[in-house]
């Protein structure tokens, strides 16, 4: 006789994990920086060392959302990559609006219609969430923040009433704590109050020169007071040639260079890690220039200001 299932997520860790290496960058965003070939300059700010790579080789960790828990009953280990799958489903629902975004053209006045812009800042929040440059934001977030003040809930069934035992059991497992950079995108972004109020703030931008960078930490916003700053001066790179901007400000409809040049600049600093461009010797440049704003005092604040400065 099969034994009771104790463990309210045990249905979910059944099944041994199908997947590795799990993109924190997913591979679809990264393709939009790539060269012809679908390669890129992969720059390691840690080992100070360049080489070409493929998306699918990219910005990723071994097993980073493979959860692993005991089985109540026979303490057997069980492992699921679950957490990545639901990742891939939410990525699978942001592709075709980034997609569409990266083959229009700078005439497609309507491309930026309100359920793609939708999609595109929910995979923002996203991509905040699973960026390994706020694993420690994230961790004392998670810390700070109980199971309830979340909004979330462990339900009976049966009685329709909640399962404070089967809730304390989920929120400790493993499983649970992997699967946060799912859940919170979901709770944060129809929590922060803006995410509804500015969809006209949100404008496309296309870059003369077509060759900018992609890093581990892609989204360029203000300090994190609230996750009302993910709505309001953000910059994102969609691709190499196309930027999304949420700013109240009048701005040229295609970027002058230097602004472009700020953007990457500032995105190269902020980077956790890694660094990838189809150009090599864009990469190198930028890599040997943020040296002297690295020198300067005040540079974290000055830079962005520098940027933002271009609207106001």
């Amino acid at each position: 006789m099969k034994p009771p299932v104790m463990n309210p997520m045990e249905e979910f860790i059944a099944d041994k994990p199908k997947s590795k290496k799990h993109h924190y960058i997913p591979i679809f965003y990264l393709k939009g920086f790539t060269d012809d070939n679908d390669q890129f300059y992969v720059y390691d700010k840690k080992l100070d060392k360049i080489w070409q790579s493929s998306p699918d080789n990219s910005f990723f960790e071994k097993h980073r959302n493979t959860a692993a828990d005991k089985n109540v009953i026979t303490d057997e280990i069980i492992k699921t990559d679950f957490p990545e799958y639901l990742l891939s489903v939410h990525d699978a629902k942001a592709a075709p609006a980034i997609d569409a975004i990266r083959k229009s053209t700078k005439d497609d006045q309507d491309v930026l219609t309100i359920e793609r812009l939708y999609q595109i800042r929910h995979f923002i929040f996203s991509l905040f969430w699973r960026s390994p440059a706020n694993d420690e934001f994230r961790n004392d977030f998670i810390k700070k923040n109980s199971f309830r003040s979340m909004g979330l809930r462990y339900v009976d069934k049966a009685t329709g009433m909640p399962n404070l035992e089967a809730e304390d059991m989920m929120f400790s497992s493993d499983l649970f704590r992997k699967m946060y950079p799912w859940i919170l995108p979901l709770i944060t972004f129809e929590n922060s109050g803006d995410f509804k109020n500015n969809f006209s703030d949100w404008k496309l931008l296309y870059h003369k020169d077509p060759v900018h960078l992609v890093t581990d930490n892609p989204i360029i916003h203000p300090p994190i007071k609230d996750f009302s700053c993910l709505h309001r001066n953000v910059i994102f790179h969609i691709s190499s040639t196309r930027t999304i901007v949420s700013t109240d400000k009048i701005i040229p409809h295609i970027l002058p260079s230097v602004f472009s040049l700020r953007i990457d600049l500032l995105l190269f600093i902020r980077a956790h890690r890694f660094v990838a461009s189809a150009n090599r010797f864009y990469l190198e440049w930028i890599i040997n220039h943020t040296k002297k704003f690295i020198d300067e005092p005040g540079w974290e604040s000055s830079l962005p200001d520098k940027i933002f400065g271009a609207f106001y």
